[in-house]
């Protein structure tokens, strides 16, 4: 997966091999949660899973957190109803600089 190598995609530094691709997947599934990969023509713009429930309160328990990997040439989370919720400034080290992680959110039980 050249994208994970040199790009910042994602802060992996190595391409994950099929046992590291079935994990997530089925940690999700058994779950009852998704893992779903995006593709746009013949290419893959991106992968969504739901990682765990957001808190173990019952309030909560209609929220997941979530991992979205889009390819830089697929981008546009605005245009897809996500809204910017936070930046984790500098949590990630790769390719000798500092990453940021960006947190976005996405209600999908429809308007409040």
């Amino acid at each position: 997966m050249y994208p994970i190598v040199v790009d910042t995609l994602t802060i992996e530094k190595f391409a994950p091999d099929i046992d590291e691709w079935a994990r997530p997947f089925e940690a999700a599934t058994a779950a009852g949660l998704l893992f779903v990969v995006a593709e746009l023509g013949d290419r893959i713009a991106g992968y969504a899973y739901c990682c765990s429930a957001w808190k173990t309160r019952p309030a909560y328990r209609q929220t997941v957190e979530d991992s979205i990997y889009v390819a830089p040439w697929a981008a546009g989370h605005r245009k897809r109803g996500l809204a910017d919720a936070g930046r984790l400034r500098a949590v990630g080290f790769k390719h000798e600089r500092w990453l940021d992680t960006v947190l976005l959110q996405r209600s999908l039980a429809g308007a409040r």
